[in-house]
């Protein structure tokens, strides 16, 4: 089993100056337990992808899957969620944080 798999995912992104290929041909196979690390110069699209899998940006092109879902469960929702770098409550640890969001429903099974 594979927590995240990419194969073949490309995303170009459509300017004004023309299209700007931000991940082309993406393959890549992550198993429980593994540690892995994005390394590269700014603009390699190392973010890109990171929001890919987050589906906070769509691939053009290739099939990404998180823990065995598609971009999207059944049932519509993402199969993941994302933290800010930004507290949400200042006040509160990134364990607050999470312990909040999840007594306000946010994270519904």
């Amino acid at each position: 089993m594979t927590v995240i798999e990419a194969s073949g995912v490309s995303l170009t992104f459509q300017t004004a100056d023309g299209p700007v290929h931000a991940l082309k041909d993406v393959d890549l196979s992550i198993a429980p337990g593994e540690f892995v690390s994005f390394i590269g110069p700014s603009g390699c699209g190392k973010t890109t992808f990171l929001r890919s899998i987050a589906a906070l940006e769509t691939p053009t092109d290739g099939t990404l899957r998180v823990n065995g879902w598609s971009r999207t469960r059944p049932d519509g929702r993402a199969p993941m969620g994302t933290c800010s770098r930004r507290r949400a409550l200042p006040v509160a640890d990134d364990r607050g944080n999470i312990s909040a969001a999840g007594d306000h429903g946010v994270f519904k099974s």
